[in-house]
């Protein structure tokens, strides 16, 4: 026997709580496991629900057989007694009897097959027939208030008080045997029981809350309402039979009490007709087997083997026909594709097996996203090899680059478009040796009319070839060698396949409408494995300082993803590699010095230019700038003297007015 108050008790009122006109026993509340991939705790309540159809029906036609013969034995003392309260009893008894019939009907209904028009079933159909009866009985607790208000208004004298009493004596012991029985379907629901009568009946009035179906509620609130209303019709009428020769009541209102309990017994039938129905009309709606019974099913899927985690679960509960499950389901990945069908049956067996109840399982299988489950155990093998000293310090970082090289887009590493230096195709050998020398550079793009029409690339060695052997005010145009074009989102390991393969060392990357985006390098590749490859003749312009607590000075070229990590900015750094990008696209103009764009708590302010791209950017913040990762500081170089001082050669200076904010 499960106490309520246990963890096993609870478990099985909970499990049963949802709103839904199935009538449902539970077989047992501990399951023993045999298979490998049962539920690892077998000892913990998880109860199996069986379908008892024969149960419900029995229940009914015991009930309407019993009411019709109760009835007609209290319309005939009614009619003899003349009592009102016996007649309400006798109206009671027959509005049981037909409110019976209706739930016959409904569970005759609604254990039909299903069909096309209804796939999941008619289990539904139970609820209405119950809510029919629930109409009903408003109907025939109305006729009952009537009586007792018609008894009130014109008192009648009572006769024959022996055969109303011994009459209203059989009902209440027959009423209390038929809520012993109501009481006990109660328990049996929950996966209780008890041996002494009394206590299941008091336990039953704590459980019937949880109880699912609303033929047992049906039932258990009618019998008890019956018990009651014997009860008080027995009570009324010794009162008025003896009331006034005891003094209790003067004798022209012997007939109070009488009328009294004839209005009692009809508000009890209309209350309880309200309460059902309310409470019924909530089982139309379709609503879920409850949160329980998802839990239950929920953890039971996710212990089956080669399912690695259950994403989403759906129930819809359709009475008497059963509930649908709907799963979403991650297989392992590591489980062939042609064995997942058999994967899906099994599951949908096992499910089925398991919860009686349910009908349908809908099952929809999501690949296990296993890429970055083996990024994590890549990176864990990698420290522990560093860990061991098999792996050096130095090498660490190099084996986790070649795991991620493999992810990594173009995108990703090339020079974006607003970075490039780049010469028009009708220059001369001459203007192209100074655009040469001046970025120093050993290949420029070549562009014909605007950077969208980028037609090959030429080279300082190609340049200074030609003027061994033309003026110098030859076109550049015959010199302009052909070279790769790949669209941004091309994996950066197939792009350095090409460059093994065309023997070259730079491609041009477009984007997704076939524009110019920028250049990707052999050198950027390799970067991408060893790091920052060291070249003296680069210009250092990834820098960046702090002149005040709450404000930087950065160069537009730096990485805004780099920013983030180090400040914990949430600058936008999916459209925009660079700090310069980022306040163009948020300016949606070619930026001037001193304008300024806000974003969040954040004032970017462009404090330089070069040309059309973005030299410096101050950060304005309300509160002090301190880098969350001290270990890898990146204020460290003070700001280039062409920006501290606002000499900036080939740049738009500084106006005078913004030089004391770099200091």
């Amino acid at each position: 026997m499960n106490d309520p108050h246990s963890r096993r008790g609870r478990e099985a009122q909970q499990i049963n709580s949802s709103a839904s006109p199935v009538v449902i026993y539970p077989a047992t509340s501990v399951v023993d496991y045999t298979d490998e991939d049962a539920d690892p705790d077998p000892t913990r309540s998880s109860p199996v629900y069986t379908f008892s159809k024969l149960h419900g029906r029995r229940a009914v036609i015991v009930a309407l057989l019993a009411n019709v013969v109760i009835g007609s034995i209290k319309l005939f003392a009614g009619l003899i007694g003349r009592h009102s309260s016996m007649m309400s009893e006798a109206i009671h008894s027959y509005a049981d009897a037909i409110n019976s019939g209706f739930l016959l009907i409904g569970l005759q209904k609604g254990s039909r097959a299903a069909d096309k028009t209804h796939p999941f079933g008619y289990g539904l159909e139970t609820t209405l027939w119950a809510m029919l009866a629930s109409l009903f009985m408003l109907l025939l607790g109305g006729w009952s208030i009537s009586l007792g208000i018609d008894r009130l208004m014109h008192p009648e004298a009572h006769e024959i008080f022996a055969v109303s009493a011994l009459v209203l004596l059989m009902s209440i012991v027959l009423e209390i045997g038929a809520v012993y029985m109501a009481a006990s379907a109660v328990l049996a629901e929950q996966g209780l029981e008890d041996d002494r009568p009394w206590r299941t009946i008091l336990r039953a009035l704590k459980q019937v809350r949880y109880v699912v179906s609303p033929t047992t509620r049906f039932v258990f609130y009618e019998d008890s309402l019956a018990f009651l209303g014997a009860l008080l019709a027995l009570i009324a009428i010794t009162m008025s039979k003896f009331g006034p020769h005891v003094g209790l009541i003067p004798k022209e209102y012997s007939h109070f009490p009488d009328a009294f309990a004839s209005v009692v017994i009809g508000l009890m039938i209309v209350g309880l007709g309200v309460y059902l129905f309310l409470h019924n009309s909530r089982g139309l709606t379709g609503s879920s087997a409850g949160p329980v019974v998802e839990r239950h099913i929920r953890e039971y899927v996710h212990n089956i083997h080669g399912i690695t985690a259950v994403l989403d679960l759906k129930t819809a509960d359709y009475g008497m026909s059963g509930v649908v499950v709907h799963l979403r389901v991650e297989v392992d990945p590591d489980i062939a594709v042609k064995d997942v069908d058999d994967l899906t049956e099994h599951v949908r067996d096992r499910v089925h097996t398991k919860f009686k109840t349910v009908k349908e399982v809908l099952i929809e299988v999501v690949a296990h996203e296993s890429d970055q489950e083996w990024r994590n155990q890549f990176a864990r093998v990698v420290h522990l090899g560093v860990r061991n000293e098999v792996i050096k310090p130095t090498e660490e970082q190099m084996l986790v680059n070649v795991y991620e090289f493999t992810q990594r887009r173009v995108s990703d590493i090339m020079v974006p478009r607003t970075d490039v230096d780049c010469i028009e195709v009708t220059a001369n050998l001459q203007e192209a040796l100074g655009k040469l020398k001046e970025t120093g550079f050993s290949r420029l793009p070549v562009y014909r009319n605007d950077l969208d029409d980028i037609v090959g690339i030429i080279t300082l060695k190609t340049v200074m070839g030609a003027l061994n052997e033309y003026p110098a005010n030859q076109s550049i145009e015959a010199l302009v060698k052909k070279v790769g074009v790949y669209p941004e989102n091309k994996p950066i390991s197939d792009l350095l396949e090409e460059f093994k393969r065309r023997k070259t060392k730079l491609a041009l990357v477009v984007d997704e409408h076939g524009g110019f985006a920028g250049i990707a390098t052999l050198e950027d590749l390799i970067e991408e494995i060893v790091g920052e490859i060291y070249d003296p003749d680069d210009e250092e312009e990834d820098w960046i300082e702090q002149p005040n607590a709450d404000e930087l000075v950065v160069s537009g070229r730096f990485e805004v993803e780099k920013l983030n990590q180090h400040f914990g900015f949430n600058i936008p750094a999916t459209d925009f590699k660079t700090l310069g990008g980022v306040v163009f696209g948020l300016l949606g103009q070619e930026p001037r010095v001193e304008d300024a764009v806000e974003f969040e708590d954040l004032t970017l302010t462009v404090l330089a230019m070069d040309g059309h791209r973005v030299n410096a950017v101050r950060i304005k913040s309300p509160e002090a700038i301190v880098d969350k990762l001290p270990d890898d500081p990146l204020i460290s170089a003070p700001l280039p003297e062409d920006i501290r001082d606002g000499e900036v050669v080939d740049v738009e200076i500084v106006g005078t007015e913004n030089r004391d904010a770099l200091h």
